[in-house]
């Protein structure tokens, strides 16, 4: 009996491993190398390369207002919280102001979405982005709102499948032949 509770296990965390092996975290350096164009970016599956946490106050003259996620009790204060889990897929929302940044929506609607660019100090792979860190603590803009998160967020970084990259970057011809006139 234990003996197959262990191999269940065993086969599960298997799986698991073997769907994520091909992640690989986005970069410059990789769009340049499988030749990825501005089109070419909403067609690739991105993911979060672990759990992003989200803190808004909701309290407005007495009166709790939520938009998604839960409601928590944090220093006193009701807090709403957003939490996007590690390897979420998201799409990405190419905006001409944004620049070389890349929003990114991990919800079905494109308001949704946070801000991911190059960061230097992680090699240059595209991490979430925020307008300021003070404190741990990170401002972003999600939805049109002000939100809080901890720092450990800004190190989460956006991940690709590099065999579906390959399978974009393959172009195939059969050559038809020629008859001699």
């Amino acid at each position: 009996m234990m003996k197959e509770k262990f191999l269940m296990l065993f086969s599960a965390c298997a799986m698991l491993f073997s769907s994520c092996v091909n992640l690989i975290a986005y970069s410059e350096a990789l769009k340049n190398q499988y030749h990825l164009t501005d089109a070419d970016i909403p067609k690739i599956q991105f993911y979060n390369s672990a759990e992003i946490v989200l803190y808004k106050e909701v309290t407005n003259g007495g009166i709790p207002t939520v938009q998604g996620g839960k409601i928590k009790i944090i220093d006193g204060r009701q807090v709403e919280e957003i939490t996007i889990k590690g390897i979420t897929k998201g799409i990405a929302l190419k905006n001409p102001l944004m620049g070389n940044n890349m929003g990114v929506s991990f919800e079905i609607n494109d308001s949704y979405f946070l801000t991911f660019g190059e960061n230097p100090k992680f090699n240059n792979k595209y991490c979430l982005l925020a307008s300021n860190w003070k404190n741990d603590m990170g401002e972003v803009t999600y939805n049109g709102e002000k939100y809080r998160t901890p720092s450990a967020s800004g190190k989460v970084c956006l991940l690709v499948n590099v065999k579906k990259l390959q399978k974009m970057d393959t172009v195939t011809r059969v050559a038809s032949g020629r008859k001699v006139k």
